[in-house]
């Protein structure tokens, strides 16, 4: 059993600190609730309107007057905000706005539980969980702020995920799901194994029981000079996210040369490379390309945000990170961007045996195929009666031939050996090509109907 403090500060996700509260006590932990005059505010309707919250709000919450009256007792040793410090394992701002984390990035200590966060030994860790609205979250002042506090060992930083706020906007700023919050928690306080996020000790209740993987697949192109970085990267994504694929290149020219075949769910690239080569030409080659539309981008950097041009970056709606690589709090990033942006687009993983066929000339061609992993073998029936056979590799797209012109599928497609697939929802392209001018519908159906007859040929 843990000793676990929850600080609420000011915003319309206040309330969700009450759920972290009733978790952290279902799991047999011992709990305090701290929260601004702001947060109170928010935390207001819920506690009236439900009896079982009200309960729990007045039997976990430690109300500021403690301080105050503290000031009258001329006592030595009894120091309210410093006594919860020390008394708590661990601490969770949930949620943390904007406000306060300017509070605990300029030393700022105007309230108790921003006063009583301050006074926590460093030896403990804070976890940080961000809310707020798109605008507020990329201010190039609050993301110093978020950059100060990933260089510190005390604080950790759960970086938001993109959604609907409740201005009506949407990107990225929505609060982390509640059980990654409680699996941070646990990990911070060697409940959870940093690494296999396997159970270490616990009482009736494991920790794992809040364990879930994402199980949206997408793929990440890495692009980075460092060989060592790549590797840690990779290992943690593949660890952290589950079904993601990752390219790990070491050079522009060749993350240039795959874009220029492949697509990508997302993007994180270097912006300097040894050879002179930069990163902006990444992030232009993205953008100008219509099939990348909504990729999200992060770049990173050793020099300052004002040296990189990190506000020059995020008009293009690209994600600024400096070097050292806060490992955690990327993977958080990489997470929350390819939960949100790519599901929908990615579609549904799948296996083929080697032998096993995707399918037959003649089917009807509602879907398309990204591959993964593994080889698959093409055959078209020309009209001479040969077989022309090609394969297809790695990253490469299949079926988009039928899909684009309406026609049953011009050929077979077999695995030549065991292959993972993502099976895409074409729903959300066919929207996209309604959406365009005419003329880019019709150009795609003739560069289509110019490759079937080169195939014939």
């Amino acid at each position: 059993m843990a000793r676990i403090l929850v600080i609420a500060t000011g915003g319309v996700r206040a309330p969700s600190a009450l759920e972290i509260v009733e978790k952290f006590v279902a799991d047999g932990h011992e709990v305090r609730l701290l929260a601004t005059g702001h947060a109170l505010r928010f935390l207001l309707i819920p506690i009236l309107t439900r009896l079982g919250l009200l309960r729990l709000f007045l039997r976990h919450f430690r109300p500021q007057a403690r301080e105050t009256l503290a000031y009258f007792t001329y006592r030595w040793m009894g120091v309210p905000h410093v006594d919860e410090g020390k008394w708590c394992d661990l601490a969770v701002v949930v949620p943390a706005s904007s406000n306060s984390l300017g509070k605990l990035v300029a030393g700022l200590a105007d309230n108790y539980p921003v006063l009583v966060t301050r006074g926590i030994p460093r030896s403990k860790r804070v976890v940080v969980v961000p809310s707020m609205n798109p605008e507020m979250w990329l201010d190039p002042f609050l993301q110093r702020n978020i950059d100060e506090l990933n260089a510190t060992i005390k604080y950790r930083v759960l970086c938001p995920s993109p959604g609907e706020m409740a201005s009506g906007d949407f990107g990225i700023g929505a609060q982390v799901p509640m059980d990654t919050i409680i699996n941070e928690s646990y990990r911070a306080l060697g409940l959870l194994d940093p690494w296999s996020g396997d159970t270490i000790e616990f009482g009736d209740r494991a920790p794992s029981d809040h364990v879930t993987s994402d199980t949206s697949p997408t793929t990440l192109l890495l692009v980075d000079e460092d060989d060592e970085f790549r590797e840690k990267l990779s290992s943690e994504i593949e660890r952290v996210i589950k079904l993601v694929h990752v390219i790990s290149l070491g050079t522009l020219t060749e993350a240039k040369t795959w874009l220029q075949k492949n697509a990508a769910g997302l993007i994180l690239t270097s912006l300097e490379f040894k050879t002179g080569e930069s990163g902006r030409e990444l992030v232009e080659m993205v953008r100008s390309n219509p099939l990348l539309d909504g990729c999200p981008v992060v770049v990173t950097s050793l020099r300052s945000r004002a040296e990189a041009g990190a506000e020059a970056l995020a008009k293009k709606d690209v994600h600024f990170l400096p070097k050292p690589i806060n490992l955690p709090f990327v993977v958080g990033m990489i997470a929350g961007l390819i939960g949100a942006s790519t599901v929908a687009r990615q579609g549904t993983p799948m296996t083929l045996a080697a032998g096993e066929v995707l399918f037959r000339k003649g089917d009807r061609g509602d879907e398309i195929y990204h591959l993964l992993s593994g080889r698959l073998e093409v055959s078209i029936e020309q009209d001479t009666g040969r077989i022309k056979r090609h394969e297809i590799t790695e990253g490469e797209i299949i079926g988009e031939l039928a899909f684009v012109t309406g026609e049953r599928r011009s050929a077979t497609v077999a695995a030549i050996s065991e292959c993972k697939l993502l099976r895409i929802d074409t729903a959300d392209f066919a929207d996209y090509l309604a959406r365009q001018p005419a003329w880019l519908g019709r150009i795609l159906k003739t560069l289509v109907d110019r490759v079937r007859r080169a195939d014939l040929d």
